[in-house]
């Protein structure tokens, strides 16, 4: 059984475009394309929303499509970029990330760009008929500026791209 985002429904290319291409609410969800640097073809997206939009608390979120593609480095990249876009762009003291227990890979990326795990919530999460904990991690701004002290600096070259439809001013 292969388990990532239980979250989102799976879609079709055509579906996905669909998607992305309406408009939406800049207070609430911002979203950008993750595109291979090879060939520009989309693999997945990185997103952002307010948890709490009274204290400037967002959470950011990341989805890579092709299981070919994990574990190469496409989502530390795309997610560090993101998280330093998310930092710069809002001006926000810290950044959140949610997954679930049954999803090693993010809980292992989360941990590589430095989030900490701060909360667990028992079996909250129903994936395919069983239970699985619901995670919360999260950054400081001083934590994410000392790990990366000039900024995020990719390995390779991820290529981000903007939604289109959709203001690029997410603050409010």
């Amino acid at each position: 059984m292969r388990l990532d985002a239980p979250y989102f429904e799976k879609s079709d290319v055509e579906g996905l475009i669909r998607r992305l291409e309406k408009p939406q609410n800049p207070e609430l969800t911002s979203t950008l394309v993750i595109a291979n640097p090879e060939d520009d073809t989309l693999m997945g997206l990185v997103c952002w929303n307010w948890e709490s939009q009274e204290s400037r608390w967002p959470s950011v979120g990341i989805v890579l499509y092709d299981e070919t593609q994990w574990r190469r480095g496409f989502g530390f990249e795309a997610l560090g970029l993101w998280c330093q876009v998310v930092f710069d762009t809002l001006g926000v003291h810290r950044i959140d990330l949610r997954t679930w227990s049954g999803n090693e890979p993010i809980q292992a990326l989360a941990r590589k760009l430095g989030f900490c795990e701060e909360a667990r919530f028992r079996e909250a999460t129903q994936v395919e008929g069983n239970y699985f904990d619901s995670l919360a991690f999260g950054i400081l701004r001083a934590e994410w500026a000392s790990r990366h002290p000039h900024g995020f600096s990719p390995q390779a070259e991820t290529v981000l791209i903007p939604v289109q439809n959709q203001s690029t001013d997410p603050a409010p």
